[in-house]
Formats: structure tokens, C-alpha cells, sequence
């Protein structure tokens, strides 16, 4: 009877849930296990969560027990938030790949669906320029040390899940992988909670962390973010979340997170140093679980860049540097209170008071994943930089959460409080709804599907062994049609005439495929010879992209 409630109540959230996910989106049309299904009538989906909820407990009201079923339509209506928060992101999932990061990710993503790290580097013989495995490297890429490959400059973790992904589902469930590490991380802090304070801060954590802006709109793109706090914050939960630890699991979470994002092996280092005490033989055995994910990370580098300690981004010593510290440390402070809001520190404080240890190991972990962007050397002033401390800001929210919940506690009945955490998951998803709207992230989608749109304008237009100048595109024309791209901008500013010309004696017609800012730059660097040498005739225009085909005189 239990279990067949439970059914039942599932189906009541998931209900509830799509009725508020359609509200928000304007609902569409999608395929359910091969079936076309339209989901457009958020008052239906309502209506029907009701009569459901309403003729599984109507028992328990007409025995007098009013108040139980008050209380357990609001948990089931938390849970329907947070299911509608996921619907929403997912309606908003970034289905192109495009740029430095995500075309870095998922090119390096189906490189190890083949077996492989690198990739041929193509013929530039007749290239009349210097450098050209440079100018032949895409966004996201570099020549490997001996020049005789293009390498990805990302680390393998994400790519690693991605390439799963490709393997079984195809090509597009890539950009899925954020977004189930995204629902699958809600889980985990729900689990966490749970267990460390009951299930009243564990629905309001849940909540918080669907509703995490800087989550949200990182589970909508092909990155690392999101796979990498899901990682770090099992790592956690499997150390301190249970009644038992799981070191081996711990461990390869930690694996994963290395792998990832490698500045995370302080972070676990120091997760493994305060379990040690109290856990020394599951803490060692953490330990020796996250160093194959540690070597496997330096055989990678080794193999790609010639040295085991070298990342494709750069060294230690031009990656990070004392002199940063004072900017970072002053945005990064200013973005948390921002975006997290001045209410969590004394929410944090009043959490604290409940379970120091946890508490304190949880902080001491967040703590030691910003240390080093405290010194990162790439200085920018934008809430985006919040998502190098995800991890970080992940493994507080539990903490806040209960810091809430002691003062919910104080409300005289269990209804009450609950329907207080609605209230609160409520403001908070709209709130973040309203954040990514006001700074354009619901917008991506519209906006990225440039890349595939171009590529295929692209491989419409020009024969196969057509060459491309692009900066922007320079990956995403080559990974949505094959053609071989050229840097533009790494192509000395003298040589365009002779390159084009070059590549008309092979009989290679040239094009240029071009963001909107990127028209001026590219103007202002063969000024020399455009127009006298070069002829720029623009043929087609996809949103903010223009392409244009160029010839000599």
C-alpha cells in the first residue's frame, strides 16, 4: 500500500511540476519514449495533479487528520518546484556547441568516443605563412609539442562523461550531460541534508540548489562546471553524508573531479585531512582512490603537451600569481553576496551552530576549492566567475539551508513549516528565473544556434575542400561540416593575399565566417589589402554572423 502510494505521489509531483514548468516556458512539443506529446495547458496538468492528491488522501482527511494532509501536499508541492525548475532548464539546454569552451569539450568528447586524444594536424604545406599549426588550431585546440597533431587544451573529465553519453544515446545527448549532473547534484544535497539535519532542511536545500543561478545556467551549456561539483560534492557526501563512509566511491568521485577540473585535488586533499581523525582508514583509502584519476591526469598531459605537470591552458606560474589576489578576492565577495545574497551569512552562521563538524569540514572544502582562484592570473569582474567555486558554494548550501530551517522550527506546527519552505523555494526560483533572464543566459539558446546554423549555410555553399577563415567559428564550422578552418586572427596581417591565393591554385575557394564584432578587427588587419588585393563579398548572414567569400584581384 506504501509503495503504491508513493507511485502515486510521484506522479502528483511530476504533474505539479510540469503545470509550473509549462507556466513559466509556454510549454511545447517533445517526444516521450518515441511518442509525440504536447505539453501546452499548464491548467490541466494542475487540475489533474489536484484530483490525484485529493483521491489519494482524501482517506486520511475524512479520519480528522486535516492537518497531515496539509502538510503533505506542501511537501509534495516542494518537490514539484524543484522538479519544475529542472523541466526549466532542461527547456533551455544549449543544443549547439560553438566558441572556446563548449566546442573545446565536445570536440575533445568525440575524440575519446573514438579512442583517441589528438587529431591529425591537416596539410598546410602550401601555406605560404609561418606558424601554421597555430593558424590551423580551432578554439578550444593547440598543436601538440612536435606540431604533427591538433591537441584539446581542456582536461578529460566532462569529455569523459560526454563521450559516454555519445556512445550511447548519439551526438546530441553531449549537451544532456550538464543537466543530468545538475538533477543528479539536487539530489545529492537533498540526500546530504537529509542526513546530517532532517527532511525539512533537506527539501529547502534541494530547492536552494535547484535554484542556484550560477548551477542553473551552467547545466544549460556543454561545460565542466556542473560535472565537477556534482563530483566534488558525492566525494563529500560519501565521506560525511552517511552513517557509513564510502571511501572507494569517495574516491573515484574525487577521481572524476581531478580529472575535470584539477585545482579540485586541494579541495579533496583537505576533505581527506579532516576526515582523518575520525575515519583514518576510510580517509587513507579515499586518498589512494582519487590517485588514479590523479595519474591518469598526468599520462593525459604527458601525452598531449610533453610534460606531465603542463595543462593545455598553461603553467602554474602563468596561470596563477600573487599579485591577483586583491581583485579576486574583492569580486569574488562581492558576486557571493550578490548572487547568493547578504541573508545566507547569517543563515550560514546559524547552521554552523548545528553540526560543527560537518559544518566545519564542509566550509574547510569550499574554502580550499577558491584558494586558488584567489591567485588565478585571467582577471575579469562578472557573476560568471562564481562558477570556478561551485563546488565550493555547493557544499554551503546544505549548511544555509539548516540555518533556515532553526528558524522555522520555531513555527508552531509542522504544516506551517513546511509551507514556509515552499514559500522560500518559491521566491528563490523566481529570483534566479528573473537573474538569468535580466542577464541574458534564457537567451543563449536562440543565440548559440548560430554556430550549427553557420556551419550548415557552410557546407551548403562550398565543396568540401573549401578553406574557412574564422576566430569565433573557427571549431564549430570545422566540427559541424568538416571544412578546414584557418585562425584569422593568428595570420600575419601581410600574408592574406597570399594565402587566398595559394589556396586558389589548389582550386580551394576561400571563405571568411565572421561575428558582427569581429567584421571591424578583421577590416582593421588586412586593411593593407582589402578591397586593392582581396575582394570581401558577403553572402550570406546567420543572426550575428555574416559570411562572406574572398578572392584576390
Amino acid at each position: 500500500m506504501r509503495r503504491s502510494l508513493a507511485v502515486l505521489d510521484v506522479l502528483v509531483v511530476v504533474l505539479l511540476g510540469a503545470a509550473m514548468a509549462i507556466a513559466w516556458t509556454g510549454g511545447g512539443r517533445f517526444e516521450l519514449l518515441g511518442v509525440p506529446v504536447s505539453a501546452r495547458s499548464w491548467p490541466r496538468a494542475l487540475l489533474a495533479a489536484l484530483l490525484l492528491f485529493a483521491a489519494t488522501h482524501a482517506l486520511p482527511a475524512l479520519r480528522g487528520r486535516a492537518a497531515d494532509l496539509v502538510r503533505r501536499l506542501a511537501v509534495l508541492t516542494t518537490a514539484a518546484l524543484i522538479v519544475a525548475a529542472l523541466g526549466v532548464t532542461a527547456a533551455y539546454i544549449i543544443h549547439a556547441c560553438g566558441g572556446l569552451d563548449s566546442h573545446g569539450y565536445v570536440a575533445f568528447s568525440a575524440l575519446l568516443s573514438q579512442g583517441r586524444l589528438a587529431r591529425p594536424m591537416p596539410d598546410l604545406s602550401w601555406l605560404p605563412v609561418p606558424r601554421v599549426e597555430e593558424i590551423a588550431s580551432p578554439l578550444g585546440f593547440m598543436p601538440s609539442p612536435d606540431g604533427s597533431a591538433l591537441v584539446p587544451v581542456f582536461s578529460p573529465g566532462a569529455p569523459l562523461l560526454m563521450a559516454a553519453a555519445r556512445l550511447m544515446a548519439g551526438a546530441d545527448a553531449v549537451f544532456w550531460v550538464s543537466w543530468i549532473c545538475q538533477a543528479a547534484l539536487v539530489g545529492v544535497v537533498f540526500l546530504l541534508a537529509r542526513h546530517r539535519y532532517g527532511t525539512l532542511t533537506a527539501g529547502l536545500a534541494a530547492a536552494l540548489m535547484a535554484a542556484h543561478p550560477v548551477a542553473a545556467a551552467y547545466a544549460m551549456q556543454a561545460m565542466s562546471d556542473v560535472p565537477a561539483t556534482l563530483a566534488t560534492v558525492l566525494a563529500v557526501y560519501w565521506m560525511c553524508g552517511r552513517s557509513n563512509p564510502q571511501p572507494v566511491l569517495a574516491g573515484l568521485a574525487g577521481s572524476l573531479a581531478v580529472l575535470a577540473r584539477p585545482p579540485l585535488l586541494l579541495a579533496l586533499a583537505v576533505l581527506g585531512v579532516l576526515t582523518l581523525r575520525r575515519t583514518p582508514r576510510a580517509a587513507l583509502t579515499m586518498g589512494a582512490f582519487v590517485m588514479p584519476g590523479v595519474l591518469w591526469l598526468m599520462w593525459t598531459q604527458y601525452v598531449l603537451y610533453g610534460n606531465p605537470l603542463v595543462s593545455g591552458i598553461g603553467t602554474a606560474s602563468t596561470l596563477f600569481t600573487i599579485a591577483a589576489v586583491p581583485h579576486n578576492v574583492v569580486a569574488h565577495g562581492k558576486w557571493f553576496l550578490i548572487v547568493d545574497t547578504p541573508l545566507s551569512v547569517p543563515a550560514l552562521w546559524l547552521g554552523w551552530r548545528s553540526d560543527r563538524w560537518f559544518a566545519t569540514v564542509a566550509a574547510s572544502t569550499a574554502a580550499a576549492v577558491a584558494l586558488p582562484y584567489a591567485f588565478f592570473a585571467g582577471l575579469f569582474d562578472d557573476w560568471e566567475m562564481l562558477r570556478f567555486l561551485l563546488p565550493g558554494l555547493a557544499l554551503l548550501v546544505p549548511i544555509a539551508a539548516e540555518g533556515v530551517a532553526t528558524l522555522l522550527r520555531r513555527l508552531p506546527s509542522p504544516a506551517a513549516q513546511q509551507w514556509s519552505v515552499v514559500a522560500l523555494s518559491l521566491v528563490a526560483l523566481l529570483a534566479s528565473g528573473r537573474w538569468l533572464d535580466s542577464h541574458g543566459v534564457l537567451a543563449l539558446p536562440v543565440l548559440e544556434a548560430k554556430y550549427p546554423r553557420a556551419a550548415e549555410r557552410i557546407a551548403g555553399r562550398a565543396p568540401e575542400d573549401a578553406v574557412v577563415f574564422a576566430s569565433l567559428h573557427s571549431g564549430s564550422i570545422n566540427y559541424y561540416s568538416g571544412r578546414l578552418t584557418l585562425r584569422w586572427d593568428a595570420l600575419p596581417s601581410d600574408r592574406l593575399a597570399e594565402t587566398v591565393a595559394a589556396a586558389g591554385q589548389r582550386g580551394m575557394p576561400v571563405y571568411a565566417v565572421l561575428e558582427g564584432y569581429e567584421m571591424p578587427q578583421f577590416e582593421r588587419r588586412f586593411a593593407g589589402q582589402l578591397g586593392s588585393r582581396v575582394t570581401f563579398e558577403p553572402v550570406d548572414r546567420v543572426l550575428t554572423t555574416y559570411i562572406a567569400e574572398l578572392r584576390v584581384r
